[in-house]
């Protein structure tokens, strides 16, 4: 007993710290958008920095794994059905969530858009309902209204009207969406023992293979991504590098969650990036 509660809390303050890594890589992450001369107002810049992010965090877990000599692991489980749900997982989380998160914090800075994306849990606890079957007890909604809520009115002190776009607000909802599918998604592959630094290798791959497709389309016409990352300085991918391996790590710790306690709490614990984003 005493043991499992250990378990138990230890894996608490893993969700907690998924949420403060990723406060990390928001605020990083906007103030190198916000400070570059580059074409940020472009919405294929968004999505190449959201495909390079991926990637690189991608690339971060598989040397973790390598590193650590699991790479036989690997290879055995990708012969997991299960690999698949998570690709799934990763276009909900990717494409669809990252993106819009990006060009919310664009649209109406990073607070705004991490206060617009703390609803994914609840989002997600409707997904969790209707897919997992996961029902969440009275003493559970009254907990994750409190959560949200708190959270939301921690950030807000920050903020005034003048901060928040109408367009950010939108991609913000987008993002709430996405991720609280990619949750529920990635809740059902965990639970028949998919390992986590697995499956977020293939979630971060997946996503960066589907920007990467999308910014080789829309390069046929002019070349302009092949242009655009010309222009990028060699200090701004230095940066991406060290953002990365912030959100790398905090995905790997949110997935380790959801496997432990389930996608609902795991999510309650990840949303406290929106007051770290403010605090910090």
């Amino acid at each position: 007993m005493k043991t499992t509660i250990i378990q138990y809390n230890y894996s608490m303050l893993l969700g907690l710290l998924s949420g403060i890594f990723w406060a990390l890589d928001t605020i990083l992450l906007g103030k190198s958008l916000e400070f570059s001369k580059l074409a940020t107002d472009s919405i294929i810049f968004i999505l190449l920095i959201a495909g390079l992010h991926d990637f690189i965090s991608g690339l971060w877990v598989l040397f973790s794994i390598v590193i650590t000599k699991n790479t036989r692991m690997l290879l055995k489980s990708l012969h997991n059905k299960d690999c698949w749900v998570i690709c799934v997982a990763a276009l909900a989380g990717g494409p669809v969530g990252m993106s819009a998160y990006l060009l919310s914090i664009k649209f109406t800075g990073a607070g705004t858009a991490s206060i617009l994306s703390t609803i994914y849990p609840a989002i997600g606890a409707f997904f969790a309902y209707l897919i997992l079957k996961e029902r969440l007890g009275f003493c559970g909604k009254i907990g994750l209204v409190i959560i949200i809520a708190s959270t939301s009115l921690l950030s807000l002190s920050d903020l005034t009207m003048s901060d928040v776009n109408f367009i950010g607000v939108i991609f913000g909802l987008i993002c709430a969406v996405g991720w609280g599918a990619e949750s529920t998604i990635c809740s059902l592959a965990l639970k028949n023992d998919l390992q986590y630094s697995v499956a977020l290798l293939l979630r971060q791959l997946t996503s960066a293979f589907i920007y990467f497709i999308i910014l080789f389309i829309v390069n046929l016409n002019d070349m302009v991504v092949v242009n655009l990352i010309k222009t990028i300085p060699l200090h701004f991918y230095l940066k991406l590098l060290g953002i990365a391996a912030l959100g790398a790590s905090s995905y790997l710790l949110y997935y380790r969650t959801i496997g432990k306690l389930g996608a609902i709490k795991a999510m309650g614990l990840n949303i406290s990036y929106s007051a770290w984003t403010i605090l910090l």
